[in-house]
């Protein structure tokens, strides 16, 4: 950007400050420790909620921190665990949620969540493999 003004001239820069997105890991395990390190090399700030307090960067899922930054991945060893979770996030406003399991698993938590009337299009927003 630049201004003339009493015969000189100014030029100036203007940087917009944007926060690092926040990759949110509901469970870390042996999937999660790549996707964490990659997620950091790109520029994420990376949290971890696990029961194994050694494997958490955080105590606990606190969904009022879930911003428009918020990148949410469920990757825990339980079906009951990702489940809870998901019911959690998905009111949230986090661009993506994502959930690494089996065809199976994730089958089954959706066969809960929409028996318990959670619509179409909340599951819609979960990027996960589809039970047929």
């Amino acid at each position: 950007m630049r201004w003339a003004h009493c015969g000189g001239e100014v030029r100036v820069f203007i940087e917009v400050y944007q926060p690092a997105p926040v990759l949110l890991m509901v469970g870390e395990g042996h999937i999660g420790r790549p996707l964490a390190e990659m997620a950091r090399i790109v520029g994420f700030d990376v949290q971890v909620v696990d029961v194994r307090a050694e494997r958490a960067t955080v105590s606990q899922l606190d969904t009022a921190a879930i911003t428009p930054q918020t990148y949410v991945v469920l990757i825990t060893e339980d079906h009951v665990t990702d489940e809870q979770a998901l019911r959690q996030v998905l009111d949230r406003p986090e661009p993506y949620v994502g959930m690494i399991g089996s065809w199976r698993k994730v089958g089954i938590i959706f066969d809960h969540l929409r028996a318990d009337r959670i619509s179409e299009e909340q599951l819609a927003r979960v990027h996960a493999a589809r039970a047929r």
